[in-house]
């Protein structure tokens, strides 16, 4: 706490987008010791505008507004992904505890993508932009990016489709900052099944006491039905799932990962011949709209 009575964040949630961190925030902000911060995703650590050499991390703090409150958190889901972005996390508070929760890396990709051209699509129809890449050109262009060095201001969030789904690399860079016992990576499937068994593990994990009873799974930012555009093809699913052959293996050796079903997820099915291509296709046509 602060000398004004203020308190430091000290847990984060800081991956993956669109696997539900948005749901998970929502629920730990309702816990009593936790205070709500201003905003869900403070979007600090990946700041393109902070003077890194000299970080106003005195302001970066959560006002307290009941005794009970002994913690505050912050859930930015580009921070796994972000360069240098954990590192500051650590400058900033070397205690601070780390959840992500990961996705299969083909179905968060195709998510990222019907996000992405669903909000442009609508700043289109005011007349503020134009309509974001279509998925066969995102797949030409960003398939084989690999993890960033460092985003520039004018980074596309497109760019990022496939790489944010390198969860190994991710996890073992992020585990050269923090110590294992300091991370909590849950699986997305595995929390929608049973999110008051995940909040038992979380509050556990941030040392705050369980809920009495949880608090409802809120589906936030829910997704058109359909979006414009073109659907993935089972060739394409196909290519897709092999870039991220070689960082599955790397994630399945990481302790942080131990216990994620990751044979359930459908890019690890396709690896292995247990799921055909243009069955994945099919469902995924189901949410794109050609008109």
């Amino acid at each position: 706490m602060t000398s004004d009575g203020r308190l430091r964040y000290g847990f984060a949630i800081v991956g993956v987008q669109k696997a539900g961190t948005s749901t998970l925030s929502r629920a730990i902000t309702d816990h009593p010791q936790v205070a709500r911060a201003p905003r869900k995703e403070a979007t600090f650590f990946n700041s393109l505008t902070v003077d890194w050499d000299d970080p106003p991390y005195d302001d970066h703090t959560v006002v307290r507004t009941r005794p009970e409150e002994i913690t505050a958190g912050d859930a930015t889901p580009a921070y796994l992904w972000w360069p240098n972005a954990l590192e500051r996390m650590r400058d900033y508070n070397p205690d601070t505890r780390v959840v992500a929760v990961l996705r299969d890396p083909i179905e968060r990709a195709f998510s990222q993508w019907r996000m992405q051209r669903e909000r442009s699509a609508r700043k289109v129809a005011q007349g503020r932009g134009p309509l974001a890449e279509d998925w066969p050109v995102v797949v030409k262009r960003h398939l084989d990016l690999p993890l960033p060095v460092a985003p520039s201001p004018g980074f596309k969030g497109s760019a990022s489709t496939f790489s944010r789904g390198l969860y190994g690399e991710q996890l073992a860079r992020g585990l050269s900052v923090f110590d294992v016992d300091q991370w909590l990576v849950l699986e997305f499937g595995a929390m929608l099944g049973d999110f008051p068994g995940t909040l038992d593990r979380l509050t556990d994990h941030l040392g705050l006491r369980r809920f009495g009873q949880a608090p409802p799974m809120h589906h936030e930012l829910p997704g058109a039905p359909q979006v414009s555009g073109t659907a993935p093809t089972g060739a394409e699913l196909t290519r897709i799932a092999e870039r991220f052959r070689a960082d599955l293996t790397v994630l399945s050796r990481l302790p942080v990962a131990a216990g994620l079903d990751l044979g359930a997820w459908p890019t690890r099915q396709l690896l292995d011949g247990d799921l055909d291509p243009d069955d994945l296709a099919a469902r995924f046509a189901r949410r794109v709209s050609s008109a």
